[in-house]
This record gives structure tokens, C-alpha cells and sequence, in this order.
């Protein structure tokens, strides 16, 4: 089996590069020289302040600590708009009266109450609403001012075995357990009738404790 063998020369390097090649040779290798003999020119002409020109040319500068006199204040920024500032709680800044919101419907429970039991008032009777945290507060008032009858009366649930005898009841449970089973109450020392609710206007509920009330009253 016969072999192949290629008879040509090799082009020469000079044969291979293209003429426009040889010119960016050329610029590059004067740019060289030329650097490097304005390097020469300062080192051997100008001294020691040249070498230390190259050097610092030629030595990449490294970020230090600053001084505090190049230190600069910086200046506050300009919001176009002002920022969003917090809005205040708002105060009870009530004028009227809940009773005096819900009169025309009072007096018409109230003359409704009247004939159907068949009894006449002897007094007006003024009418007031609590919220559930004044109740919880007119509850404490009151358990503090009795505190002697609370006793006694905790002493009996005691004896009936409703508390066990080992079992120490929290003053402030207890308030706040009486006030959430109060939906209204007639106080026969003040004569006045107490209805027990968040809403500014009555609603069913609140109209049926009413009239409840009333019949107390009467």
C-alpha cells in the first residue's frame, strides 16, 4: 500500500502575513519604543521626582482611611413631597348623649311597657347606657365598696359545695364574669335605668333589656 507524500514546500512566515498585518506591527512596535524611551528620557534628564513619577504611574493606587479634614457633611435630602407623619388618636369628643340619640324610641318602649302591664309611672326615669368597659368599672366599684357581702356570699357557695373549699376565686375574675352576664340593671338607689351596649343606637336586643328594665322601675 503505497504512502501519500505532499511535495510542496511550506510557505515562509513573511508569505503568510497579509500586508495590512505588517503595518499594526509596525505602529505597535513604535508605540513601544516610543513609551519606553520617554521612560529613559525622564529617569536619565530629570532625577529622582521622575523615578517617583514612573513609579506611582506604574503602582496601582490602593483606597486608605481619610483624613477628617477631606471629610464632608452630607447634606440632608430634599423630599419632594413631606413624609407621612402618625395620625393622633381621636378623644371622646362627645356632646350628646346616647339616651338623648335614642329618646323617641325610649319613650315609645316605655308607653308601650305602661299599657301592657297597666301600671302608671310615679317618676320619670332616666335611662343611661354603658359600654361593656364601664360596666366592667361600675361592677369593680361596687364589689370594692361591698367587698364584706362578696365574701359572704362566696362563703355560701362554699357551703352548698358550689366552690370547692381550696379553690381561691380572683377578685378581678369575678368583676369581669358579673359584667359579661349584665345586659341592664335598674338601680332602686339612683332610680335609674342602665342598659349595657357598644352601639350607639338600640337595637332589638337593646330595646327588649329596655322595656325589661322599665318594668322594674314600675
Amino acid at each position: 500500500m503505497s504512502t501519500f507524500r505532499h511535495s510542496e514546500a511550506s510557505p515562509s512566515l513573511a508569505s503568510r502575513i497579509k500586508p495590512w498585518q505588517w503595518a499594526i506591527l509596525v505602529v505597535e512596535a513604535m508605540l513601544l519604543f516610543g513609551v519606553l524611551g520617554a521612560s529613559a528620557w525622564l529617569l536619565l534628564f530629570n532625577g529622582p521626582a521622575a523615578r517617583q513619577v514612573v513609579a506611582q504611574a506604574a503602582t496601582p493606587t490602593l483606597a486608605g482611611p481619610t483624613s477628617p479634614a477631606s471629610t464632608q457633611t452630607p447634606t440632608p435630602h430634599a423630599w419632594a413631597t413631606p413624609l407621612p407623619t402618625r395620625t393622633p388618636a381621636p378623644t371622646n369628643t362627645r356632646v350628646v348623649s346616647r339616651a338623648s340619640v335614642n329618646q323617641a324610641a325610649i319613650d315609645d318602649i316605655e308607653r308601650q311597657v305602661t299599657l301592657v302591664r297597666s301600671l302608671k309611672p310615679r317618676a320619670t326615669v332616666p335611662s343611661e347606657f354603658l359600654t361593656r368597659a364601664e360596666m366592667v368599672d361600675y361592677v369593680r366599684q361596687e364589689y370594692n365598696s361591698n367587698r364584706d357581702a362578696a365574701l359572704q356570699e362566696l362563703a355560701l357557695y362554699r357551703a352548698l359545695g358550689l366552690i370547692q373549699p381550696g379553690v381561691q376565686i380572683d377578685p378581678e375574675t369575678t368583676v369581669k364574669w358579673i359584667a359579661s352576664n349584665i345586659a341592664g340593671f335598674y338601680d332602686p338607689k339612683t332610680r335609674r335605668l342602665h342598659v349595657i351596649s357598644d352601639l350607639e343606637n338600640m337595637g332589638a336586643d337593646e330595646k327588649v333589656v329596655l322595656a325589661h328594665e322599665y318594668t322594674h322601675a314600675l
